[in-house]
């Protein structure tokens, strides 16, 4: 089977490299390159976890780990360390009942194990915690070279900034056109995060999705080596104030609010905007509540997340067009089990039916996306 994948992020690589292993014809379009700081999957880490409200996550996320230690042992390359994640305040009670059925190890924290684990963090006490050892960060950009490697190993063509521009679907497949040449395959596998709908549109797949910005800064702490440290899920202050954190070697630990500008997301610009009064809010709540990291913010950086208006993945194939899309701020983490997915989707397997919640005929995505120019990151 002749496959064409459009967009090499944290979708794209995984399936790129499972469809190559199973013996298929390959070609794989980026129109950034590999990798990139266009899209959302080109920056140094994100934060890995089993924990979600969701069953069907946690089993996600389950199989997700199994995949990433797998390519770690093929490759040699780290795609994966555990540090563990730890939860603060109001995620902590759906996420245990989450862990609790699907038989995942977590515990229940008093203050003083919280010092103990996290010791820039002031110590909350009477405040909801747990630890599950498990989480810890995703290496971006090594995944997605580990994944391009094998892919390449079994004999598929990669083209860094070679720009898909038009869908031709027919009856016997579809006909690519990109800036430089015309492709024929059976399948296309368009991965293209926020840029999907300049293809889909054309051919009637257009596609609920609205890109923005999240941003981040980077800290420095008091007690030693702050690379050690678990991730962070911190949920005390209700959706506005919920905040996310996770090692930066080489740059200190990373922190942010969990949510997204909707305003500041344009396809072209090199550069992407930076919010001070954010920063600055972000640094007086850093001071507060985790004076152990008393230096900074002295990076602060922004990337692309991807809603969709029900909070969840696209996987679905229509007719010879697989797509892959709406990231959410967290597809990295199931990123090895989604290309698993995307890739029996062009081999026309049918899958597991927890996935039809990510099916494009959902009524979920029929909703409207919030009008707020800051909505929350989805914590689920």
């Amino acid at each position: 089977m002749r496959v064409v994948v459009i967009g090499c992020g944290a979708m794209g690589a995984p399936t790129a490299q499972t469809l190559a292993e199973r013996g298929h014809d390959v070609t794989v379009l980026d129109r950034f390159g590999i990798p990139n700081l266009k899209g959302g999957s080109g920056f140094g880490l994100r934060s890995f976890r089993l924990s979600h409200h969701a069953r069907e996550d946690v089993r996600l996320a389950l199989r997700s780990l199994e995949l990433y230690l797998d390519l770690q042992r093929r490759t040699g390359i780290e795609v994966y360390r555990r540090l563990g994640i730890l939860h603060l305040g109001a995620v902590v009670d759906p996420m245990t009942a989450a862990f609790v059925a699907e038989g995942i190890p977590h515990r229940h924290l008093g203050a003083a194990d919280v010092a103990t684990i996290f010791p820039e963090l002031r110590p909350r006490y009477g405040e909801a915690a747990m630890f599950q050892p498990d989480g810890g960060v995703n290496f971006c950009v090594p995944f997605l070279k580990a994944c391009v490697k094998l892919a390449v190993a079994r004999g598929a063509q990669v083209s860094p900034k070679e720009r898909a521009v038009t869908l031709a679907p027919h009856a016997n497949g579809v006909r690519v056109f990109t800036d430089r040449r015309r492709i024929d395959a059976d399948v296309a596998v368009v991965t293209a995060g926020p840029w999907a709908n300049e293809l889909l549109t054309p051919i009637g797949m257009a596609l609920p999705l609205q890109p923005g910005i999240v941003q981040v800064s980077y800290f420095r702490g008091a007690f030693g080596d702050d690379t050690t440290r678990p991730s962070l899920m911190e949920r005390t202050r209700g959706a506005e104030e919920a905040m996310y954190g996770l090692i930066g070697p080489g740059q200190g630990y990373k922190m942010g609010f969990a949510v997204i500008d909707r305003t500041k997301f344009f396809q072209d610009l090199t550069a992407r905007p930076l919010d001070p009064p954010q920063e600055q809010r972000l640094a007086e709540r850093v001071r507060e509540d985790f004076p152990g990291f008393h230096t900074g913010p002295f990076q602060t950086e922004c990337g692309v997340i991807t809603l969709t208006p029900d909070d969840h993945f696209i996987i679905d194939r229509k007719g010879p067009i697989v797509v892959g899309a709406g990231c959410m701020g967290h597809a990295f983490k199931f990123a090895p089990a989604l290309g698993s997915y995307l890739a029996d989707l062009a081999e026309d397997r049918t899958l597991p039916g927890e996935m039809d919640r990510f099916r494009l005929g959902r009524p979920g995505l029929a909703g409207t996306l919030s009008r707020h120019a800051k909505v929350p990151v989805s914590s689920s």
